[in-house]
């Protein structure tokens, strides 16, 4: 009698143990609907901890409706892989995601599986020329631990060149964009490499193989590259507050929120600075901090500039003359900068509006 009565005391538990994390991975998915990513971050590492028994709910969540929610799904489904693997089917599936980073997290759960998500490989090789350069590296990615040899896709590039030359000149009309210049590299050469259009609105100069384009936030990455070869020659530590290398005037609620802030925060846009202050370039206002850094997400442009004047101070060197020492000039390019010289005046493309006119030129605006 003892024996039944303890055999269905078991049972029962069991019963009441499935539903209880039946209904705590359910509410888990749940909080994917919330846009915010610190949110979205602590439910996708409570479903990690449970592993393998949210792997259904999260092939469920994987189909939602809302692209926030199956961008999670993937990135829980990833982060659980190799586990799961009734997952690769319906991860191949997201590869056709309208949202990239959708597809982005599905090719790199995928990749994890290795042999196992052999039936991947006709999909994966087809993103490897996907639009967003994320879900081409992680198809890359991907394919070299399921099958190297997959990866020797040899892309028909007069084709590639075919559909450049014929859509260019309708996108430019359509968008109004005066001129642009489109290279295909191969094999770490360029196989190709066409201009069209304009420089400038106002004098017509014709877009060539010298005209230098204003690379705009896509600096921030060479920055970063920057600062983390400082971090490498033990210069400036990731995690060691700025303000103890160089103080600033901020405003915020909490007087112990600027002495927090840190180069990692700042590479993470997550130091609560604002993309910009309000005012004129070079504003030397308080600069608010909007919530207590390392809690949320905010991209943040003022950030960057104060890292920007960190390094400067730290290596005694205009950021400029740092990276044209220690990047561009070892790497032999001529044509980059981070700041406009008059050597560079002839070459640089105009900005223009969204009309096709030029764009009045200023110190951070050409």
């Amino acid at each position: 009698m003892m024996i039944k009565i303890f055999t269905f005391a078991v049972i029962l538990f069991t019963v009441y143990s499935n539903i209880f994390s039946q209904e705590k991975i359910q509410s888990l998915i749940e909080k994917f609907n919330n846009k915010d990513q610190f949110v979205n971050g602590a439910a996708i590492g409570e479903l990690v901890k449970i592993g393998e028994p949210a792997v259904e709910y999260l092939i469920k969540s994987l189909q939602n409706e809302d692209e926030n929610v199956r961008w999670c799904s993937a990135i829980a489904l990833e982060k659980i892989s190799p586990l799961g693997k009734q997952s690769i089917p319906f991860l191949i599936k997201a590869l056709k995601d309208k949202n990239s980073d959708v597809r982005w997290c599905s090719a790199l759960a995928l990749g994890k599986f290795q042999t196992d998500a052999v039936s991947a490989i006709s999909e994966l090789q087809k993103h490897l020329y996907d639009e967003d350069n994320d879900v081409r590296w992680a198809a890359y990615i991907s394919l070299s631990k399921i099958d190297k040899k997959s990866l020797n896709v040899i892309p028909n590039l007069s084709e590639k060149i075919s559909t450049i030359e014929k859509f260019t000149p309708e996108l430019m009309e359509e968008l109004n964009v005066p001129g642009v210049l489109i290279s295909i590299i191969s094999d770490k050469n360029i196989f190709y490499s066409k201009s069209f259009g304009i420089a400038d609105a106002n004098t017509k100069v014709l877009v060539d193989e010298n005209t230098m384009f204003e690379a705009c936030s896509m600096s921030k990455p060479v920055f970063a590259f920057l600062v983390l070869k400082l971090v490498e020659q033990g210069k400036l530590e990731l995690d060691k507050p700025l303000y103890d290398y160089l103080p600033e005037n901020f405003i915020c609620e909490d007087e112990d929120y600027p002495k927090q802030i840190t180069a990692r925060m700042i590479l993470s846009h997550t130091s609560g600075l604002p993309n910009w202050r309000k005012g004129s370039e070079e504003n030397r206002s308080p600069l608010p901090i909007y919530f207590k850094p390392g809690t949320k997400f905010q991209y943040s442009g003022e950030g960057i500039y104060y890292l920007q004047r960190v390094v400067e101070h730290i290596t005694n060197e205009p950021l400029e003359s740092l990276a044209k020492r220690t990047l561009f000039d070892k790497l032999g390019l001529e044509s980059t900068s981070f700041a406009w010289t008059e050597k560079y005046d002839k070459q640089i493309a105009i900005g223009h509006n969204a009309d096709g006119n030029c764009n009045e030129r200023k110190k951070y605006l050409y």
